[in-house]
């Protein structure tokens, strides 16, 4: 119930739904095994709460566990979900590295 909750409510609420213990990680964590289509629900929350990188990796084992019980369908909307965390992972980096102080260092001359 909490994770449709989340789903629905705007970014700024989930500390009301998620207090102190109630991470979303975690709840997520709890039912990988048990109730994979539950936890694959929570992907969507983890991804606002913590960000693409830590989706990935709890993706990658909730989408281990879908192969594992043959839930092909879920496997198939979490491969979708995982690459479009994927790319958003490589635009941060790619943003991070443009704002980097290295970025204004100009590259050495060649030596011919």
């Amino acid at each position: 119930a909490v994770v449709g909750c989340a789903r629905k409510v705007e970014v700024k609420y989930w500390p009301l739904l998620f207090p102190s213990g109630n991470d979303p990680m975690r709840l997520m964590k709890e039912c990988l095994h048990t109730k994979p289509h539950v936890s694959a629900r929570f992907l969507a929350v983890v991804q606002g709460y913590k960000g693409p990188g830590d989706t990935l990796l709890l993706g990658e084992k909730a989408l281990e566990e879908c192969l594992a019980q043959r839930n092909y369908s879920l496997c198939e909307q979490l491969s979708g979900f995982l690459y479009r965390a994927h790319e958003a992972v490589e635009t941060e980096y790619e943003e991070a590295a443009q704002a980097s102080w290295f970025s204004s260092i100009p590259p050495p001359p060649t030596v011919p």
